[in-house]
Order: C-alpha cells, then structure tokens, then sequence
C-alpha cells in the first residue's frame, strides 16, 4: 500500500527577542488566561515589573477584561511599536526553537517553538485539520483576542501543541544533539514559575525532515497536532486570519506572516508534562441547594470531592474522566440558564480552590479528575471534542510564558 505525503502544517519562525541588557526575568510572563480568580497575582507582578521592558504590557490578563476599552488596547499597540522601534527587540532570523522548562515542581519539560499554518486548524467538532483543538471552543472569547490581534504588529504565544510522537520522541533526538553556543536566553522565571532555557536549532531542514514522518499516512484526515494549551489564542488567530485573507491577492494570501501563528510543540509523552483536572469554583449559590443537585446527576463509579467553606464533601462521578466532565458541563449548563447569578471559574490546583471558596462565603469547589492521556488523540480522532477545560498541562506556574516575539504584519 502506497504512502500518501501531505505538506507539513509546521514551519520554523523568525524570532524576535530583547537585546542584552534586558531584565528577562521581568521580560517574560505568564499565560494571560491565568488566574482569572486571583486578580492580586497581576497586581503583585505589576509592582515587581513596574516600567520594565515587558510582555506585561504587550497583553492583556484575563482578571482584568473588565478593562478592555480601545484606549487600553490601543495601549497594548502602541507598546508593542515602541519596542520594535526603540530596538529593544532584536531580530535573530529564522529558526526553530528548544524550549527547556524547569518547573517550580522540579520538573523537565522540553518543547519546540515552531510556527503553523492556520490553513490547516480547525477548533470546531468534526474537524478534519492536522492541527485540531481538543476542548469546546466558546465563541464569545475570540471576538477580544481578535480585538487586540488585528491591529497588533507582533504576536506571543502561550499556546501549547501536543504531539502523539511515542514511537519517534523526535524533540528528545533534537534536545540530544542541541549546541550549548546556541543558547539564545538562560533565566529564572518570576512569580515561582522555575527557570527557562532557550536554544536555537538553525538546521531547519532536517527538523522539517524528522517531523514530516508525522503526516506520511493513507489516513485522508491525518492528525498531526492537538492545542493542549491556548486554544482560544489560537482561534482568534484563525478568526483574524479568515477575515485578513478576503482582502489578499494570491502572492500575499500564500505568504502573509498572519497565515501561521506561533506556538510551542510538546511531545505528549514528555517525562516532565503534567496531566492536571481543571477544577470549577460556582459562586453565588445556595451551597445546600447546588450541592444535593449536583451529586444527584453526577452519581457514577468514581469519586472526588466538593469544597465548602473548610468542609470537604465526598462526591460519586463516572469513573472515566472524559465522561465526569462531559455530565458536569451538561449540569452547569442548564444551571446557570436558570440562576442567572451563579458564576463559575475555572481553576488549577486543589490548594487554590481551597483558597478561593475559603475567601467567598457562597460558593462551591469542584475538584475534577485527571484525563487519560493516552486517550486523547483517539477521543479527537473521533470527531470529538472534549468539554471546556477538560484538562490543564500542569499546575498555573507551569504554563507558558511569553517570551519569544514574531512579525505578523
């Protein structure tokens, strides 16, 4: 049987980073979808970075939405230009890049810093893209990304692509020959988030070479890629994208720099990727009333548990993981439509739960289970998607931080 080879929807990036003598530790940042609920982790990183050259100033956190008027994002623009123009950051051309990560948890995870074509995304179910997301996309969180994307003339990333290499662990072979001269930052991250490495990998060739053999399949639907992390950064830039190439001629609809985004690529065997459940925080409840509802519809095998106040309540679910949250997600559905005030959150790790509902006397700590990794290409394979925030690739302080810049103008 004949092998079909499609075009690979990787590529490397022209880099942009900040010239010596830059503050990295105040340069790089958390993920702007972090601690939604914890507006003082934004403040206290606000007061350690104050005026610095900062990717602080080139996004704008979740917490602080309730802000996103079009002076602070024309704000966000005018930072981003004047870093380019100041030449505080530096082009270093084009190239892949290994990511090695030292977590606050001791431990190791390696990535690839890469570029792909949006052309071969899609984050709707169905999808038959090579890069395709794994939890439902909510519509009404791309519209403010795209806000502050299309006028933008640089992009981060904290987006996270898992890839099923078990066989091939082709970023481990490229960690095993990377050239220590070829360090491009070496630096401890702030706010507890460990330390990060950075190595260029110029043989851009042989990478392409090494990850081609992904996509070599008779599978007319080969899935390469699946988003493991800022899915809905993701979408925004394919939302962007779609509405930026119906006005391209055809030279610039093939080789226009929004076509592909940046994105750093994780084997989803990496010793050091920790599979984590997203927890729910439900505030605004009558505690008694949504906890006997709750564990009424969620009845199943397994167990977990609920948090209230300092009590901790035992909870039956469905011993499979994918199928707790699927069940969760149809509850909360119908509830919120019919409690108009209840409010959820989303949040890593038990210890901030217990932090959040100990600070909010109406609310209710869900403590969710870890997904099955080895169960999630074949889930999306399906044409499935997972129910939102089904997973987290490790705690908070373990998430990407922005680091690298690219033109997308």
């Amino acid at each position: 049987m004949s092998m079909k080879t499609k075009s690979h929807p990787m590529a490397p990036a022209r880099i942009l980073l900040p010239r010596h003598g830059v503050n990295m530790t105040d340069w790089a940042v958390i993920a702007c979808d972090q601690f939604t609920s914890h507006p003082a982790y934004w403040k206290a990183l606000r007061t350690s970075v104050k005026d610095a050259p900062s990717t602080l100033h080139m996004i704008l956190p979740e917490a602080e939405l309730s802000d996103m008027s079009e002076a602070r994002i024309e704000t966000i623009n005018q930072t981003i230009r004047h870093y380019q123009q100041s030449l505080i950051l530096e082009d270093l051309g084009e190239m892949f890049v290994l990511v090695e990560r030292q977590t606050f948890y001791g431990r190791r995870r390696l990535g690839l810093l890469a570029t792909v074509d949006l052309e071969n995304y899609g984050f709707l179910p169905q999808s038959k893209e090579m890069i395709r997301a794994t939890e439902d996309t909510i519509i009404a969180r791309i519209p403010p990304r795209v806000l502050i994307r299309k006028n933008a003339t640089l992009e981060l990333t904290h987006t996270m692509l898992l890839v099923n290499d078990q066989e091939t662990r082709l970023i481990e072979a490229i960690d095993r020959e990377k050239d220590q001269e070829d360090v491009l930052y070496d630096f401890d991250l702030n706010m507890e988030g460990g330390h990060v490495t950075g190595y260029a990998i110029r043989d851009t060739k042989r990478v392409m070479r090494m990850f081609q053999s992904l996509v070599r399949t008779d599978d007319p639907s080969p899935l390469v890629f699946v988003v493991g992390d800022g899915n809905h950064s993701l979408a925004a830039a394919k939302t962007h994208w779609d509405h930026l190439k119906q006005t391209l001629n055809p030279k610039d609809l093939e080789h226009h720099p929004a076509r592909h985004a940046m994105v750093e690529i994780v084997s989803l065997y990496d010793k050091g990727l920790s599979f984590e459940g997203i927890h729910r925080v439900v505030f605004e409840v009558d505690q008694e009333s949504f906890t006997h509802q709750l564990r009424s519809v969620m009845d199943g095998d397994g167990m977990t548990n609920l948090l209230i106040h300092e009590e901790t309540v035992p909870m039956k679910i469905p011993s499979a993981p994918h199928d707790a949250y699927e069940r969760l997600q149809t509850f909360m559905t119908s509830y919120l439509h019919d409690h108009m005030e209840a409010i959820i959150d989303y949040v890593h790790g038990d210890e901030e739960v217990r932090r959040i509902v100990a600070n909010h006397p109406r609310s209710v700590g869900i403590l969710m289970p870890r997904l099955n990794r080895e169960a999630l290409f074949d889930i999306i394979k399906s044409g499935k998607v997972l129910p939102l925030k089904s997973f987290s690739i490790g705690h908070a302080t373990e998430k990407r931080y922005y680091i690298e810049a690219r033109s997308i103008v």
